[in-house]
């Protein structure tokens, strides 16, 4: 027997906070939920607005649908927090601009109906076309949140295939039957697979409630909603390297997050006092999470699921909560929760992101809330260089400058006092750099022209830099001379010919025009700059080609990423070197975007699989009238 239509409720983004199920909790111990103002609608004390509550406008990059039951009754007792939870996220994303439908102790038929609204708003900006017909906007540009905090349970059982069943949710009012609790259920598995479709918009579903066991009578139903037996995350497929296709195929995802696991209970703790905003135990720090600047949802998630399983443990008695997660979009750990929507919310989301970062690719902070990483340790050179870089992109912006200054003070000092004393500069590898010459061909010469160099890249390198350059290659025959460089030839080099490059070693030198190296012999000799070219010792090369629409590498680079970068996903000594194209002229704004882009393919590519690998960045001034339009990435293996 197919599933009750009430199955097909589904919400974009469902936080569904703890609640016990089957609990009573007396309405004297509960405070009463506001009547209905400019933040929620409250149902209990407004006429019901039946399947009409929310709209939502398509033209807002930023929606959620929050709501929030305590009203119920019969086997499902009241509950305290779960509106007040809900009505204090409304009014924060309000304040960040989200276009909000609040309804608090909303019915079923309140809950489908806002089902249908949120599901017409998907669909509509997945209509917004661009000038070759795909969808305009991608899901690095939009959120969608659901919010919903109220009764919950986990439907035990199988399908016919052997497949466990799924979590559901119900609206507020009278349970006394199993008919009931079916007829008044929302399949958030239902939910998730109807909205996971859209190449526009990846609803988030966070589902805050409890997820006790609950058994449905064989004579009202043969089928119950199911649920996967493993999370589809997106991390567990990437071993493969699957990002790259991902955003090829552009299509659809989801984020579910769940604050405890099935079979268990979710606290409805009331932890606020008179006049101060109530909450339960993981909407405490989720809400607290959200506004960190360049923050991912796995992050996140990773933050909140250490503090609950921490603040579980020392309850008495212990009551075992532990969110998880049901992953399946790149949304999840490739870009920040908070969208990069002008300059100034790009420049914030990338000091976030250095902030945490520990300068080679992994974070400082992974399980701490955002506070504590910004509290933690001094800044170092390439986090200051950031924070100037970031800075001086918005500083005709003094409310944004502001914004910074209150946001990251606690890090960098107040004003950036802290990056003060420090030596804080991009590593450029070349300036007037044209694509006839290589990055490699870049690199050897700007470490012949910079003495305090040389010893990191042209010999045995620093010990946290892998070494890149160690070869030329002859590009047409030509001698080697003695070290005097002033006697015959001591050898003829053919085309092809590799020599090992030699500076340092008693004896040796090298300059603008000589090269000290060493052939297959081992003897020392000399050969000038411009009849070789620098060879890498990466073990693979990629050029990114990037969309100007999109801001993200093209397919056929995409495809070039997947073939070379796949060999090195479960090779951690590997350090991948990042090096991104500034436009000429010393534009603040360029050289932050080029900053941006490199960070946004960092994350990309450890979104795609890649785990403890080091990451390093570097960049080339491009010559005049050359627009930036690729970055160079090298895989080299550790040594």
């Amino acid at each position: 027997m197919q599933a009750p239509n009430n199955q097909n409720a589904l919400l974009p983004v469902f936080a569904l906070l703890g609640l016990a199920l089957f609990t009573q909790i007396a309405r004297a111990d509960c405070p009463e939920l506001p009547p209905t103002d400019n933040v929620c609608i409250n149902l209990e004390t407004t006429a019901d607005c039946g399947a009409n509550c929310c709209t939502f406008n398509k033209d807002n990059r930023r929606t959620a649908l929050i709501i929030g039951n305590n009203d119920y009754s019969g086997k499902l007792g009241n509950l305290c927090n779960a509106g007040f939870d809900a009505r204090a996220l409304a009014l924060k994303l309000k304040g960040e601009d989200f276009n909000v439908c609040c309804l608090l102790n909303a019915k079923h038929r309140n809950i489908e109906g806002a089902r249908i609204a949120a599901t017409k708003y998907m669909r509509d900006v997945e209509a917004i076309k661009d000038a070759d017909g795909n969808p305009r906007y991608l899901p690095r540009d939009t959120r969608f949140l659901t919010y919903f905090a109220g009764h919950g349970s986990f439907s035990t059982g199988q399908d016919d295939n052997g497949v466990p069943n799924q979590t559901l949710i119900f609206g507020t009012g009278k349970y006394e039957t199993d008919e009931d609790l079916l007829d008044n259920a929302t399949s958030i598995t239902t939910l998730r697979d109807d909205w996971g479709s859209f190449q526009s918009v990846h609803p988030i579903i966070v589902v805050d409630a409890c997820r006790t066991p609950i058994t449905f009578p064989a004579d009202l139903t043969s089928f119950e909603p199911r649920e996967s037996v493993t999370s589809r995350t997106f991390s567990m497929a990437a071993r493969s390297f699957k990002i790259p296709l991902t955003l090829k195929a552009r299509g659809g995802g989801y984020v579910v997050l769940y604050s405890t696991k099935a079979g268990t209970i979710a606290s409805d703790v009331f932890s606020g006092g008179a006049g101060s905003v109530q909450s339960g135990r993981f909407m405490r720090y989720f809400s607290d999470e959200i506004d960190a600047w360049g923050r991912k949802l796995d992050r996140i998630f990773d933050v909140v699921n250490v503090a609950v399983k921490k603040d579980s443990e020392a309850a008495r008695p212990p009551d075992g909560q532990a969110p998880t997660e049901d992953d399946n979009s790149p949304l999840f750990n490739a870009w920040p929760w908070r969208i990069s929507s002008d300059a100034c919310s790009a420049a914030m989301n990338e000091l976030g992101n250095a902030v945490e970062s520990d300068g080679a690719g992994g974070s400082r902070c992974p399980d701490k809330p955002f506070s504590e990483c910004l509290a933690l340790g001094e800044p170092s050179p390439v986090q200051c260089a950031t924070y100037n870089i970031q800075l001086a992109s918005v500083k005709s912006d003094a409310a944004c400058a502001a914004k910074v200054d209150h946001a990251f003070s606690a890090f960098f000092g107040a004003n950036g006092d802290r990056c003060r004393n420090v030596s804080a500069e991009p590593e450029f590898v070349a300036t007037n750099f044209t694509r006839d010459m290589t990055v490699a061909d870049a690199r050897l010469d700007q470490a012949l022209t910079a003495p305090t160099t040389r010893g990191s890249i042209l010999t045995e390198g620093a010990p946290e830099i892998p070494q890149i350059e160690k070869s030329v290659e002859v590009r047409t025959g030509t001698e080697l001379r003695s070290p005097d460089r002033q006697r015959s030839a001591v050898e003829y080099a053919q085309k092809g010919t590799k020599l090992q490059i030699d500076c340092l070693s008693p004896g040796s030198s090298c300059s603008r025009d000589w090269i000290g190296v060493r052939s297959s012999s081992g003897q020392l000799s000399y050969v000038r700059r411009s009849a070789v070219r620098a060879v890498s010792s990466a073990k693979a090369t990629v050029d990114l080609l990037f969309d100007k629409a999109t801001g993200l590498p093209t397919i056929s680079s995409l495809e070039a990423l997947e073939k070379e970068a796949g060999q090195f996903i479960d090779k951690p000594e590997t350090t991948v070197r990042i090096t991104a194209e500034v436009s000429n002229g010393a534009d603040p704004m360029a050289m932050a975007e080029a900053e941006r882009q490199a960070s946004q393919l960092e994350a990309l590519i450890q979104a795609g699989g890649f785990k403890g690998q080091k990451f390093v960045r570097d960049y080339v001034v491009l010559a005049k009238d050359i627009e930036p339009s690729q970055i160079h990435l090298e895989f080299v293996a550790g040594q």
